[in-house]
């Protein structure tokens, strides 16, 4: 909520329904004022400008692969991406910073070797 801060330190929150998405100038009037707006007894001075945007959360893509597995079996790991579409805005959801993700990838176990026949020079080995 907005807040004032008057001249003796203390502080007055004000809460404000504006109509429609532009810019608005903020003025500060003295407290002996009964109003700011146009015919009143003392002249207002521009202290800031409010820029009222739509409220946007964040949109991102999905994630998308950027590199090939690193093994064809048994687990490997591969880097994934994902864009901003739509910048936070507003007061909206902010986007997150992470855009790059590492994820497993082929982690079925690697085939085991078979051995249907085995042949030795010579033919007869002895051990000792």
């Amino acid at each position: 909520q907005p807040s004032f801060v008057n001249s003796n330190g203390t502080m007055q929150v004000f809460s404000v329904t504006l109509p429609q998405e532009t810019r608005y100038t903020v003025c500060w009037c003295s407290s002996a004022m009964t109003g700011c707006g146009a015919g009143g007894a003392y002249k207002a001075v521009q202290v800031g400008v409010v820029e009222v945007t739509k409220l946007q959360n964040c949109e991102m893509s999905s994630w998308f692969t950027i590199s090939s597995c690193t093994r064809p079996c048994g687990g490997g790991t591969q880097l994934m991406k994902r864009q901003v579409t739509v910048q936070g805005t507003g007061g909206g959801v902010a986007c997150p910073s992470e855009e790059l993700k590492t994820v497993e990838c082929n982690t079925v176990a690697c085939p085991m070797a078979r051995v249907d026949r085995a042949v030795t020079d010579p033919p007869v080995v002895v051990a000792e």
